[in-house]
């Protein structure tokens, strides 16, 4: 998973409880597709 953004790079619009939502939405997906990935390869 490539980082397009520097891990405090914000949008100007976006306010920093938007900002820690998004990340926590993308980590909680990231660890999802990492735990059925190693679900499937380890079955």
């Amino acid at each position: 998973m490539a980082m397009k953004e520097s891990a405090g790079a914000v949008r100007d619009d976006e306010t920093e409880a938007e900002y820690l939502e998004r990340k926590t939405r993308e980590y909680f997906a990231m660890r999802e597709r990492f735990s059925n990935t190693t679900h499937f390869n380890y079955r």
